[in-house]
């Protein structure tokens, strides 16, 4: 509500800043400011009128709060990480697939030299996908440059040249394997990443929701570290009432059916 009000007293302002540097002089400027009509000029409107907008431009700067991060924040952005492993694990065959084409070839005819090639199209594909959910493809390439990146990629995925040459065998199994755990490192690493700016207010907040749903004392988490424990057991929990749902009636009470 704060936030509301603050935005419109802003309008509001910038409104009558427009009007008294855009509007011609009459009456109604004495009348607004309580000043005789004619005692204002046109300068002095427009000077006016700019202090005026210059007054809603500092409200908004120091009166518009920062958006408080709460549990269903965390939640979408749980959900944001959980699309980007399940897209960058499919580009595993789709970097296999435009290997395999752009060889040429079939794969019972490839050589050393060409399964090194889809390799690298493997990881060139997962990168791609990488960097298109950080938002730093295309631009990412100009800012920090191509090999920046690949070795950004490379070394948060927590893989190693051990993994490029079973990958490089183009088993399913090899596939599997390697898109597996490029796809735990990266999401346990983003998944780290859901708790930058839980701090101060919104610290407080989240914790509340957290030991409401939890039924624990908030006064007991102090770190943040414990508070992004106790959220994963909330997510848990809801997850296991999710599947729970289902088979209990309507007036059955949690407690009851755990324990029958």
């Amino acid at each position: 509500m704060k936030q509301k009000r603050v935005l419109i007293a802003s309008f509001v302002l910038i409104i009558l800043g427009l009007f008294f540097i855009m509007g011609p002089e009459t009456n109604i400027t004495g009348a607004v400011v309580g000043v005789q009509s004619g005692v204002l000029d046109s300068t002095s409107n427009a000077l006016f009128g700019f202090f005026l907008v210059w007054i809603a431009g500092i409200i908004l700067i120091g009166g518009v709060e920062e958006k408080v991060v709460d549990v269903e924040t965390l939640k979408k952005r749980g959900e944001e990480i959980y699309k980007f492993h399940q897209n960058y694990d499919f580009a595993t065959s789709q970097g296999y697939v435009k290997g395999i084409e752009e060889s040429g070839k079939k794969p019972s005819e490839l050589k050393e030299k060409d399964r090194g090639k889809i390799v690298e199209k493997i990881y060139e594909t997962k990168k791609d996908v990488y960097l298109d959910f950080l938002g730093l493809k295309g631009a990412g390439n100009d800012t920090y440059g191509k090999p920046a990146l690949e070795e950004m990629h490379y070394m948060q995925t927590g893989t190693d040249m051990e993994d490029k040459n079973r990958l490089a065998a183009l088993t399913p199994e090899a596939l599997k394997e390697v898109s597996e755990k490029t796809g735990r490192g990266l999401e346990a690493r983003l998944g780290g990443y859901m708790f930058p700016n839980i701090d101060d207010k919104n610290f407080e907040n989240i914790k509340g929701q957290v030991a409401e749903n939890l039924k624990i004392d908030a006064k007991k988490i102090k770190t943040k570290e414990q508070l992004m424990r106790l959220y994963n057991e909330l997510m848990k929990k809801e997850a296991q009432e999710g599947g729970l749902k289902e088979f209990r009636a309507d007036d059955y009470k949690t407690n009851d059916y755990e324990n029958n």
